[in-house]
């Protein structure tokens, strides 16, 4: 088991995952989404082999409408 902070809420998950499988776990799937592991922007190419790992950060923003 790993520990994982996303926005700022711990999370607990069975093993590494990459970023791709990470946003299907929480629910975003091939929504537009910016990532960022560790405070590092991850480009959308990198999703499937940025690999979180235990006691990492990552940060999930998706864009808002209105104004």
């Amino acid at each position: 088991m790993i520990l994982i902070n996303i926005n700022g809420v711990q999370a607990e998950l069975d093993s590494s995952i990459s970023v791709s499988d990470l946003l299907i776990k929480q629910g975003y799937g091939d929504k537009l989404v910016a990532v960022a592991v560790g405070g590092s922007f991850v480009p959308k190419s990198l999703y499937d082999n940025t690999i979180i790992n235990n006691e990492d950060d990552v940060e999930i923003v998706a864009p808002m409408q209105g104004g």
